[in-house]
């Protein structure tokens, strides 16, 4: 044991100055952390009740969407126009 001290003598080991506040995170401003989107591209108004479901074709043209009210809408996303309804209701 003391011939390992003697060949290889302990040596101080160097400390590193870190400043602790540059540890802390950057956090954004409340005023950067609101909800995305901020704005509204495209309405799809036509239903009278509440949307229960929805699907969209594959090819992302178009959008079915059904509601309590008894009706089918067809909407077109690009314009969110309602192409076509079809009343369920009595069905």
């Amino acid at each position: 044991r003391c011939l390992d001290l003697y060949l290889c003598p302990r040596t101080r080991k160097k400390r590193i100055n870190v400043d602790p506040e540059s540890l802390l995170p950057k956090l954004p401003k409340p005023k950067d952390l609101q909800p995305f989107p901020t704005w509204q591209s495209v309405a799809f108004e036509g239903h009278t009740d509440k949307v229960c479901s929805v699907a969209v074709d594959p090819s992302g043209q178009w959008i079915a969407s059904g509601s309590a009210d008894g009706t089918v809408r067809l909407w077109e996303i690009w314009s969110g126009r309602c192409s076509r309804t079809w009343d369920l209701q009595g069905a």
